[in-house]
């Protein structure tokens, strides 16, 4: 069996996140299957679970297009917030720097500087 690895690559977190958004119907315990079948073996796999799971809830709650559109196909207008999105909810499990996922969009400054800002405001309603 293939050593895990030691915490998920952000290239690991957006495939994972395409499999939950193609889930039907998409669930926690399907969240958890899904993780599970794919890193039998991880130590961080329930931390990662759960931080997954609530990110898609994040997302679907606040962001009532995210279903649809998908991160296949979400439009260059939003692409912004989705690579913000991706790097505040996940930035606990990133193990390489963001400059090498070429999945972004946008300049790692300009992502930064608006994932900071919505962890700001999350951390807000939450006082």
């Amino acid at each position: 069996m293939a050593t895990p690895f030691k915490t998920p690559t952000p290239r690991m977190w957006l495939a994972d996140f395409k499999a939950i958004l193609a889930l039907s119907p998409v669930s926690a315990d399907g969240v958890r299957e899904l993780v599970y079948s794919r890193y039998p073996d991880a130590p961080w796999a329930e931390e990662y679970r759960f931080t997954i799971w609530h990110a898609y809830c994040y997302l679907t709650k606040h962001h009532l297009d995210w279903e649809n559109l998908g991160l296949t196909v979400i439009g260059k207008k939003n692409a912004l917030l989705k690579d913000s999105l991706l790097v505040a909810l996940y930035t606990p499990f990133l193990s390489s720097p963001l400059e090498t996922m070429s999945e972004l969009d946008f300049p790692v400054q300009e992502i930064a500087e608006r994932a900071h800002a919505i962890e700001g405001k999350s951390k807000r309603a939450y006082q």
